[in-house]
């Protein structure tokens, strides 16, 4: 049996973008997006590309590094990049945006605006423990808290396969049954991947920081 025949796209949402500190698993958590429908777009690939030939000459290594020691090293070239050269990538990014489109690095208020104008959603994913890994993005998220942007903190405190399956309920039907249609109201919500879709339920308040 296919994915298909279990599963479908949904009708909304068809952009979804994920919010969080390094390393807190917004790629794992867009995986299972990609692999049955989603096109990845992120700023930060744009970003990459254009610091990726002065990275490599001044240091030895790729801006598509995978390293997290390397990725340390440049984090502060691409944010002061990203900064300077905001409305040139914003415009390349938003030229032409699939109908369903994941973003694993969603970060400033102009980004957002033009997202959630075409109907996007945003998504933040916290690992229990992790801590900011700089201080633009720790101001990032909270930014993001502040502004009541954030539909759904996605607490990552199990295993890549629980975090799959989690998505999997969130955002696809199956049997006609959809995790996101719960979802609503100016409050966030909150959901564990160790206690899957039962454990959804909206915050009193949203929170300063993640």
């Amino acid at each position: 049996m296919s994915f298909a025949d279990i599963y479908s796209l949904p009708k909304d949402p068809k952009l979804i973008g994920f919010t969080g500190y390094g390393g807190a698993g917004k790629d794992e958590a867009a995986g299972p997006l990609i692999a049955h429908g989603y096109t990845r777009r992120c700023f930060g690939d744009l970003i990459k590309i254009q610091c990726n030939d002065l990275i490599k000459k001044h240091l030895g290594f790729s801006a598509f590094t995978e390293d997290r020691k390397q990725k340390h090293v440049i984090r502060p070239i691409l944010e002061t990049w990203g900064e300077t050269n905001y409305d040139n990538i914003s415009d390349e990014f938003y030229r032409d945006l699939p109908e369903y489109c994941v973003n694993t690095r969603i970060s400033r208020v102009p980004e957002i605006v033009k997202w959630r104008e075409r109907g996007g959603i945003i998504v933040a994913v916290d690992r229990p423990g992790l801590v900011p890994q700089t201080t633009w993005e720790e101001q990032i998220v909270s930014m993001q808290l502040a502004h009541e942007v954030v539909s759904l903190i996605i607490v990552n405190d199990s295993t890549v396969e629980k975090l799959h399956e989690l998505i999997l309920g969130l955002f696809f039907f199956e049997d006609q049954k959809h995790g996101w249609k719960e979802i609503s109201g100016d409050r966030p919500w909150i959901v564990r991947s160790s206690g899957g879709l039962q454990s959804l339920r909206q915050l009193d308040r949203t929170p300063r920081t993640l």
